[in-house]
């Protein structure tokens, strides 16, 4: 697949029912592969998406947190054979501009240490580590 036009960011207010979802499923299949311990969704979430030739190839799944004046990330997917194309750069961009409007002073969300693929995506934009979040396997 190739993108021959701008990448065009789409929104949806709430993810329920909508064509956005399995592709967030298949990010919470990868996800699971990094043993995130913290996967939640909630059809009251906002998106951003990505279509090309009418197929969803990337969303990020998030939410404002108005009592710390903060956007949340829940989840970002771009399918594989469309990364390192501008499509999270565009997601990002798209949804800095949103939470500034919102009145937002920051925008989080968990990263796994072992993805490193999204780590340095994130870090491409300006993302910094913040905290380090531990578990215990039962």
């Amino acid at each position: 697949m190739s993108i021959n036009s701008p990448v065009r960011v789409q929104h949806v207010d709430m993810i329920n029912q909508h064509k956005v979802i399995p592709l967030l499923a298949k990010c919470y299949v990868e996800m699971a592969a990094f043993d995130i311990c913290d996967i939640t969704m909630h059809w009251e979430q906002q998106a951003l998406y990505v279509e090309h030739e009418e197929e969803v190839i990337g969303a990020m799944c998030y939410e404002y947190l108005k009592h710390k004046k903060q956007t949340w990330i829940y989840a970002v997917f771009v399918v594989p054979e469309m990364r390192k194309r501008g499509i999270y750069r565009a997601m990002w961009d798209s949804l800095v501009s949103r939470s500034r409007k919102e009145g937002m002073i920051s925008i989080a969300g968990g990263i796994s240490p072992r993805n490193a693929p999204m780590i340095r995506a994130a870090e491409s934009v300006g993302r910094v580590p913040e905290s380090v979040c531990y578990r215990m396997d039962l």
